[in-house]
Order: structure tokens, then C-alpha cells, then sequence
């Protein structure tokens, strides 16, 4: 039993050397959001979407916004390892949410969803000037409710070129 508990400590501390404690993403106002492209995609992690499509609708968009920004903590800087690690088979990205403020420009915020974790790109950049991720645990109600607002429904359109 003692070989598992060192084995357990071995993992934990080599994690966490592959991340540190990160500010919260940079969430902008409902009003400034356009849109949500959501990617649906497959479970093993490969294979491209199955689906993508925009959400318009006013008061999705501010659900989604408001739930994002009431729990925008325990984020950890992904270094690239633990970001490959994250975005593997083991747990692969099941949606990518694109935050658009119009057609012609990149979006400020991208967020996506695993098993149990969320991860986030915004304009935020490090000393170097590059953008980065930031991961944090997603818990299984939190989940349900983000991916109940991100459903697709009757009125979204398809995404261009999915």
C-alpha cells in the first residue's frame, strides 16, 4: 500500500509542476456577444466535428455568460504538456465554444469542455506576447447546465463551412 501512496504523491506534484495558479478568463459583456459558435465534437477526440452551429438568441448567450462568470476561479496555466494531456484520448474536448463580437474579427474567448474540466483562450498573453489556456475542473452540474444551455435547438444555423 505504501508503493501506492507514493506513487499518488509522484503524479500530484508532477501536475502541478506543469501548471500554476492562473487569473480567471477574460469574460466580455453579453451586449458586446454577436454570437456563440459551438463545435460538437466526436468522443475519441479525433475525427473532426459532428456538428457546428451559432447560437443568437439574446438571452442564451447571457445565460451561458452569466454561468461562465459565477465560477471564473481555479484556473491553472496549462504548460504545453498538460495541455496536450488534457486534450487527448483519455479526455478528449467534447464541444469548443467560440465567443463572436462580429464576422469579420477573431473571437475574444473561446472555451472548451471535457469530461470534467474547462478550458479557456482569451486576449490575456504572457510575458512573451502568446496567448494561453487555462484549465480548471468542471463539475458534473455545472456541466449539465452549460451544456443544456448549449444545446442545439430549432432555431440555430448551421456554422459556415463545418
Amino acid at each position: 500500500m505504501r508503493k501506492s501512496w507514493t506513487a499518488v504523491a509522484i503524479l500530484l506534484l508532477w501536475s502541478a509542476a506543469c501548471t500554476r495558479s492562473s487569473e480567471p478568463l477574460e469574460i466580455h459583456d453579453a451586449s458586446k456577444i454577436l454570437s456563440l459558435e459551438v463545435v460538437h465534437w466526436h468522443k475519441d477526440g479525433g475525427r473532426g466535428p459532428l456538428g457546428q452551429y451559432l447560437i443568437e438568441d439574446r438571452k442564451r448567450i447571457e445565460s451561458v455568460i452569466a454561468l461562465l462568470r459565477s465560477n471564473n476561479s481555479g484556473y491553472r496555466e496549462d504548460t504545453d504538456w498538460a495541455h496536450w494531456r488534457l486534450f487527448g484520448k483519455e479526455s478528449p474536448t467534447e464541444y469548443t465554444v467560440h465567443f463572436q463580437e462580429s464576422v469579420d474579427t477573431a473571437a475574444p474567448l473561446s472555451v472548451s469542455i471535457g469530461p470534467d474540466w474547462l478550458s479557456g483562450i482569451d486576449g490575456q498573453e504572457r510575458d512573451r506576447g502568446e496567448k494561453y489556456f487555462r484549465t480548471r475542473p468542471l463539475s458534473s452540474s455545472e456541466r449539465k447546465e452549460l451544456l443544456d444551455l448549449l444545446a442545439r435547438r430549432q432555431e440555430d444555423r448551421d456554422s459556415c463551412c463545418g
